[in-house]
């Protein structure tokens, strides 16, 4: 099993190497990640996976309703680019919290209150990407 690109009915992309998943995330992150729209899916389908090469099949929840070109340009781009996608989904994942057993007693809690303003400004613009995400789709 090598690269796959995995478009999953739960609404998820993954792109896999082999049984490691290199990226796994939600289709309006994977649109904000990668710069690209979810690929779209024929009538009827709610899953693609795509393996260069080797196959490219659309399903629905039980059964293969059609398949793709083994070559797929678009799915070659995504697990070519999984770098920028892995990268992206880092740069915005919120500070993890403070590891309080190195942190003087009279200074944890101002660590602790600075901690919960960077996480609640980190969620605001994450809201505000996500919302920037949905309008293009819309539009």
């Amino acid at each position: 099993m090598g690269k796959m690109f995995h478009q999953h009915p739960d609404g998820l992309i993954f792109i896999r190497d082999g049984q490691t998943v290199l990226y796994s995330d939600t289709n309006e992150n994977f649109e904000s990640d990668f710069g690209i729209a979810v690929p779209e899916l024929p009538p009827g389908a709610d899953e693609q996976i795509y393996e260069p090469d080797k196959r490219h099949v659309f399903q629905d929840r039980e059964n293969v309703i059609s398949g793709g070109d083994r070559v797929w340009p678009q799915g070659d781009d995504i697990i070519r680019n999984v770098g920028r996608g892995i990268n992206a989904q880092q740069a915005r994942q919120p500070a993890p919290p403070p590891q309080l057993e190195d942190v003087p007693e009279k200074q944890r809690a101002s660590v602790v209150a600075d901690w919960i303003k960077a996480n609640a400004e980190w969620k605001k613009a994450d809201d505000a990407r996500l919302a920037k995400v949905r309008s293009r789709k819309k539009s």
